[in-house]
């Protein structure tokens, strides 16, 4: 009688009885196994054939590891290609004279005489505290990016320099309670050629009944990341290269972009890209909603992660918890007060 009951309708969209929701089930948990089962092979075969020394699954380091505290001060704050040296770098191309708010010498100095306050007090606390667990923001670091979000918001935007683009960004860096890396997993190597007969191919594809004749040698491309990529996608074995697919899976929940993209390189080109109050709105709310899923592409936003993983919406993920209040809630609190014309296609 239980077999006859139906099941209600869920979000995947399944109506049926009971007994056929089982069978549904428990096929869906034979189909994820063999997907793990794919999965260690794929594994065990890169990691054994792509590096010099070759690795077993059980001997093989994770593909990712969190940063110490010395590395999180390096990429934040304290070394020439951090989040703030590259920020520097773009605001000293765009130093304006004039109106109130706009980002003339004097405040650019008084900008980085104070950043430099912030890196001896990050400084100070490496030396006088025991430093976190790995992966753990200090909170001089913090301290810093929240000074900095406040100086960057306090500025005058325009067409080619978005300071309240940038003062959003590194608020959810601030907001990034752990920062890790990808660790090398041997290297890009290809498999040896295998031959692909006619007989192992269906007719409906060209394939016949013509004994081992060779249609084609095939080999396949290793890539570093493949590692990672197949663990990421585990559960989707039609994608061929799960590595090329980390760069879009991630954009957003598991990086955060590149400050850089929110000024231009040089003083009189504006953006390709605009932010907008709609698209504001837009990016609020798929934080809301949809924190798991990446930015979209058509963003104001472009990624280059400099090999640096961590997100707000990933801390969540990790510790099986909501998203922080406060990071969406001090970008609502903090509206945008200037607005720009589309920017204009340049002819090439």
């Amino acid at each position: 009688e239980d077999g006859e009951e139906e099941v209600a309708e869920g979000r995947g969209g399944f109506h049926g009885t009971l007994e056929e929701a089982r069978v549904q089930a428990a096929g869906i948990a034979e189909t994820r196994l063999q997907n793990l089962a794919i999965t260690l092979s794929k594994l065990r075969y890169c990691l054994a054939n792509g590096d010099a020394v070759k690795l077993d699954v059980t001997d093989a380091p994770p593909p990712l590891r969190g940063l110490d505290a010395d590395e999180i001060r390096m990429r934040l704050w304290m070394g020439p290609e951090s989040l703030r040296g590259v920020l520097f770098a773009a605001l000293s191309v765009h130093v304006e004279a004039g109106s109130a708010g706009s980002l003339g010498p004097q405040r650019l100095a008084d900008m980085e005489r104070e950043a430099e306050g912030h890196a001896a007090y990050i400084e100070e606390e490496a030396e006088r505290k025991k430093d976190p667990r790995p992966g753990a923001v200090p909170k001089a670091v913090r301290n810093a990016l929240a000074w900095l979000r406040d100086a960057l918001r306090a500025l005058r935007p325009t067409g080619m320099a978005r300071h309240d683009a940038a003062a959003d960004l590194v608020h959810l860096y601030a907001r990034t309670r752990y920062f890790f890396t990808a660790q090398e997993q041997g290297k890009n190597f290809t498999s040896p050629a295998m031959d692909v007969c006619r007989c192992e191919i269906s007719t409906a594809i060209g394939g016949g009944p013509e004994g081992k004749r060779v249609l084609k040698s095939v080999a396949k491309k290793y890539a570093k990341q493949y590692v990672l990529g197949q663990l990421i996608f585990w559960n989707k074995h039609g994608i061929a290269e799960p590595s090329a697919s980390l760069s879009q899976a991630r954009r957003g929940t598991v990086t955060l972009p590149d400050v850089a993209c929110c000024y231009s390189k040089t003083p009189g080109e504006p953006l390709k890209k605009e932010y907008n109050q709609s698209q504001r709105n837009a990016l609020l709310q798929h934080m809301e909603t949809a924190p798991g899923r990446p930015w979209g592409t058509s963003w104001h936003w472009t990624f280059n992660t400099h090999n640096l993983y961590g997100s707000p919406f990933f801390d969540a993920a990790r510790e099986n918890r909501a998203l922080d209040p406060e990071v969406v809630g001090w970008l609502r609190a903090n509206e945008m007060k200037h607005q720009f014309p589309p920017p204009t296609a340049v002819k090439t």
